[in-house]
Formats: structure tokens, sequence, C-alpha cells
């Protein structure tokens, strides 16, 4: 999906994208995040506690781009 253009307001680690793009639907309060890294898992609950919300532009810019890609989206194959 970014091979179309940057996503404008994305932050630049895609693990904090996720997670924020996760944490954007108000319908989820809890997000799994599996990791053999305890320095990562200490990253994403900062991430959480510091650098969320991520910007709305960002979640609608994605939600457009899932919808534009549809069933034909690479990584759903």
């Amino acid at each position: 999906m970014e091979r179309l253009d940057p996503i404008p307001g994305t932050p630049e680690n895609p693990a904090l994208l996720a997670i924020g793009f996760v944490f954007a639907h108000p319908e989820v309060d809890t997000v799994l995040v599996g990791s053999n890294n305890s320095s990562h898992v200490v990253a994403n609950i900062h991430w959480v506690e510091n650098r969320l919300p991520i910007a709305t532009e960002a979640v609608d810019e994605l939600h457009r781009r899932f919808d534009q890609f549809s069933g034909d989206w690479e990584q759903l194959r």
C-alpha cells in the first residue's frame, strides 16, 4: 500500500503504525503483540502510553487503501 505514495501522518516505525491503527478503533481495547525480546515489549508499552493516538488522517488513508485494494491486496494471499 505504501508504494502508492507515502501515507501522511504515519509514524516512522511500522510496528507503532500497526498498534496505532488497531487502537484507533473504538471497539478495540486490547492489542496482543508477540515478542521474543523484552526491550520490544517495553518499547510497545512506551508507545501506547506516550505516542498514541496516531494521526486521524493516517487512519483514514489506511482505510481508504484497504478499500481500494480490497481482495487484491498482496499480503492477503
